[in-house]
């Protein structure tokens, strides 16, 4: 849950730079793909080298299959959030229909 939930703040920290700093006109929505997952991607195996380094792996039985299953759900956070962050800058068809 924690790597989710990094992956999915992590990459809507990246996304909100990316929408703010870049120009209307480039912000396309395969680019904020690439920029959610990056940042989620930099982040988890940065966190994975820093769990080596300090020795956090020690009690785990098996360290690929933890590193592998951390980097999945970093991943899973980061397009969930580029999910969201499309859908809040997608304009919603059903808003211009009158009653």
């Amino acid at each position: 849950m924690m790597h989710f939930l990094g992956g999915f703040v992590v990459s809507g920290v990246g996304l909100w730079a990316f929408v703010r700093f870049t120009p209307a006109s480039y912000t396309q929505i395969q680019q904020m793909l690439y920029v959610a997952l990056g940042t989620g991607i930099v982040i988890g195996i940065s966190w994975e080298f820093f769990e080596y380094l300090n020795g956090m792996y020690v009690a785990q039985t098996n360290i690929v299959t933890d590193t592998a299953g951390d980097l999945i759900m970093d991943c899973i956070g980061s397009i969930t959030s580029w999910l969201m962050v499309r859908s809040m800058l997608s304009p919603n068809p059903l808003s211009n229909q009158s009653s």
